[in-house]
């Protein structure tokens, strides 16, 4: 809601992947700071996030600021040993690993690109935020995790090469590393995660 306040400007489109908590925020925003809809949206999905701009665009006319955070953490060590005897006795299973990198990396590629494509077609100035919690420092018990969020921060310096290339000229890539912020999802940090 407070990152939904900051970045107001004609229109928000907010997708959530549990309905419930997308009707919630929608309501937040209209009630606080202007108007929002909202669209369940699984983000590892070329359709659901073709889908998810075209809303957005018949919503507010134009897309120009994106910072893609879908995010999901399956936290867990890659080994776990025993305490007594040493021996490995867990594993984190690929499919785990294989999950956070389709919603955190591969989704986060897909939201990017579908809207990258559409304010190059129609002229739109612009701005591409990738968002990285924990950077380039990686988190114990997140190799999965801090895999995505050390790839999206390189992101956009790769994106800004390519967009010099193509003489693309009112589209901006960025970054921002806020660190764990209090969210329903991260809010098992504590309450000092703000």
């Amino acid at each position: 809601m407070a990152v939904a306040d900051f970045l107001f400007a004609t229109a928000i489109l907010v997708a959530f992947s549990i309905i419930d908590q997308l009707d919630r925020v929608a309501k937040e925003i209209n009630a606080a700071v202007g108007r929002a809809t909202g669209l369940k949206t699984d983000v590892t999905k070329d359709a659901d996030v073709e889908a998810l701009m075209d809303k957005t665009v018949e919503f507010g006319g134009s897309i120009n600021f994106v910072v893609p955070s879908a995010g999901i953490i399956r936290d867990g060590q890659m080994i776990n040993t025993d305490k007594e005897t040493g021996k490995v006795k867990k594993v984190m299973s690929t499919d785990a690993f294989r999950l956070v990198m389709e919603v955190d990396l591969i989704g986060s590629f897909i939201v990017l690109r579908e809207v990258a494509k559409r304010m190059v077609d129609n002229g739109w100035i612009g701005v591409l935020c990738t968002i990285s919690s924990v950077n380039k420092c990686g988190q114990a018990s997140q190799l999965n995790y801090s895999s995505t969020k050390v790839s999206v921060a390189l992101w956009p310096k790769s994106l800004a090469g390519e967009f010099h290339m193509k003489k693309i000229k009112d589209i901006r890539a960025g970054g921002i590393a806020p660190g764990y912020v209090g969210t329903t999802g991260g809010s098992w940090y504590g309450p000092g995660c703000s």
